[in-house]
């Protein structure tokens, strides 16, 4: 049923931001031909006149402005200027005042370098207070998703909605770190939140990030293809253990693509070739901070220890030897299950019940849920304590035919299950999907399994919600391209 829901309530937030950011922009759009001038010149003077000039030589008319009003109030001159075609500009604003008590006269001004764009919008007008919009309503975004992903992790904790709640919480806090810092920087540097300044310190930052970023790509290319290969070595060649090796040379395709659009947008002044690089880099932003979102997470779910309150732990099988003893994988879930029983029964006092799971294979003498069995009662487990689940070929029929069993026996049962670290959050999703309520512990592995596991995480995100992500990177792209053209159209 949730992944019907297109637009659920975090979806609805974005495109509540995306409404606000556009309805002021409008506004600005609207009104963005106009722009007023200041000039203090204090209330010990007494105002005789004013004046707006243009361009060097003091002209009193301009192509590019017209003075619309000038007005004096107390202390100060408000002059307003509308644009009325696309160019730049010097405008001075001089003010001529007397002093009020010594009678001595003083010429004081303004001297602003305003620039129009297309429709006669200043620029300075139409962005003035966009970043600070911005900002806020990313700040603000920013605690909504923290709040939503606490949540989440309570309540849903082996969902993929957790690990895309990660990923905006670093995106939007990564959005944040560079517009504030562009702003400081701009004010600093100009004394001014000039947009086409911030604008142009907005995309620096994002070359840099991009580019910052390769290292972490290379390492983690180089090692999902080790891992991979090695893997391979151990299992033998599947799809599923290529699939380090096939995303290595998407993600190293990727990178090119990236780095020679950089190359040609420097060298040849294209608006077309700005907008490819800007939805290029974006987009590999976007895999990058997906990538590091699952890793974050993975690793979290990997240490996650549970509440010592179960009444039954499940293991997961795997292959067992020729002779139906166990190999060091799952020798690993099953001694991983008596950790959590004993520290349990030392900490409360609850006994638990195991439920080893797993069928017998084509080339097994017994199922592994025997052998799980066998060594559970070694290792002094009460055989009136194991509950064999000797059926299930799959993961999600461990999970389905463990329940089945579970609620044979018991109503509510609290249920924890143990496998290997790098497949907890995997096996977790499955019995989400399948509305069982269980936790998971995992068992130490090999680290050429790590980098598999994290991709799939990854691409379990796009096919769990394959709508809501084609959305996002449709959005992400179209935010990118359009920024990058109407930068360049100024």
């Amino acid at each position: 049923m949730k992944n019907k829901i297109l637009l659920n309530r975090p979806i609805c937030v974005l495109i509540i931001f995306a409404i606000v950011f556009g309805c002021y922009g409008m506004f600005l759009l609207i009104n963005g031909s106009e722009l007023s001038m200041y000039v203090n010149y204090g209330k010990d003077y007494e105002y005789i006149n004013s004046q707006v000039v243009f361009g060097d030589n003091d002209e009193t008319e301009s192509d590019v402005f017209e003075v619309k009003s000038i007005q004096n109030h107390d202390g100060f001159v408000k002059a307003v200027i509308k644009a009325n075609s696309k160019g730049s500009e010097k405008v001075k604003m001089k003010v001529c005042t007397v002093n009020k008590d010594t009678g001595d006269s003083k010429i004081v001004g303004e001297i602003e370098k305003i620039k129009t764009g297309p429709f006669n919008i200043i620029l300075e007008n139409l962005y003035q207070h966009t970043y600070i919009v911005l900002i806020v309503l990313s700040f603000l975004l920013t605690l909504y998703y923290i709040f939503y992903f606490r949540n989440t992790v309570r309540t849903k904790r082996y969902s993929y909605n957790t690990i895309f709640f990660l990923y905006v919480i670093l995106l939007f806090a990564l959005l944040n770190v560079i517009w504030i810092s562009a702003s400081v920087y701009a004010f600093i540097v100009n004394h001014t939140t000039s947009s086409i300044f911030i604008y142009s310190l907005n995309q620096n930052l994002m070359i840099f990030l991009t580019f910052a970023t390769i290292p972490f790509m290379a390492i983690f290319i180089i090692s999902v293809s080790v891992s991979n290969i090695a893997l391979m070595r151990k299992e033998g060649f599947r799809p599923a253990n290529a699939l380090g090796i096939i995303t290595s040379i998407a993600m190293l395709c990727g990178l090119i693509a990236v780095c020679a659009a950089q190359f040609l947008s420097k060298h040849y002044s294209s608006v077309g070739i700005n907008v490819i690089f800007a939805i290029l880099s974006s987009l590999y932003l976007f895999f990058v901070i997906n990538i590091v979102s699952a890793i974050i997470y993975g690793i979290y779910i990997a240490k996650y220890v549970p509440k010592y309150d179960k009444d039954y732990i499940i293991i997961l099988g795997c292959k067992i030897k020729d002779d139906g003893t166990l190999y060091p994988l799952i020798k690993g879930r099953v001694d991983k299950a008596i950790d959590f029983y004993k520290k349990q029964l030392e900490k409360t006092g609850k006994e638990a019940y195991f439920v080893p799971s797993g069928g017998k294979g084509s080339d097994e003498i017994i199922s592994e849920a025997e052998a799980m069995k066998r060594y559970l009662i070694e290792n002094g487990i009460p055989e009136n304590r194991i509950l064999a689940e000797t059926k299930s070929t799959t993961t999600r029929e461990n999970m389905l035919f463990s329940k089945e069993i579970i609620d044979s026996k018991s109503e509510n049962a609290k249920i924890v299950f143990s496998t290997t670290s790098y497949h907890v959050f995997r096996s977790g999703a499955i019995a989400y999907s399948n509305n069982i309520n269980i936790e998971g512990i995992g068992s130490k592995t090999k680290w050429y399994f790590w980098p598999n596991a994290f991709l799939r995480e990854v691409a379990g995100i796009f096919t769990a919600q394959p709508k809501k992500q084609i959305l996002i990177t449709v959005l992400i792209a179209l935010s990118a391209g359009l920024g990058s053209f109407i930068y360049s159209l100024f």
